[in-house]
């Protein structure tokens, strides 16, 4: 019976003799290569998601209590991520610094999509 170095409880008479059976350890080595094997499938799982904003990313953030229809659900002004802790982020714009879970963020682009041109010393602006 494996029962992992402990004794039986039971009230009906027993023999004194508990001795380890070599299929002890082989259950023993089977069971830790099942789970060392479990954890390296959920170390190299890689549906893992990244955080949607880095530091340096410009986001907008979403407003809070209630939203008329007519009215946009994030302020209208960008700010900029300062830092990423876990799913918390800061961020800042001007002298006013805000610190939300990253769900309340909107990622966009702060750079001017460059149109295709024939020359090639052409630059794209950026704002």
């Amino acid at each position: 019976m494996l029962l992992f170095g402990r004794p039986m409880r039971t009230r009906l008479p027993e023999l004194d003799s508990v001795q380890m059976s070599p299929l002890d350890d082989q259950v023993r080595e089977r069971d830790s290569n099942q789970k060392q094997r479990m954890k390296e499938y959920a170390d190299n799982k890689e549906s893992i998601l990244k955080h949607p904003v880095q530091p340096g990313d410009f986001v907008l953030l979403k407003r809070e209590g209630h939203i008329p229809k007519a009215s946009m659900p994030y302020e209208t002004k960008p700010f900029r991520i300062v830092s990423v802790k876990g799913t918390m982020a800061t961020a800042q714009r001007g002298t006013q610094k805000v610190t939300r879970n990253t769900s309340h963020f909107k990622k966009i682009r702060k750079t001017v999509p460059c149109p295709v041109y024939t020359d090639e010393n052409t630059q794209c602006s950026k704002e």
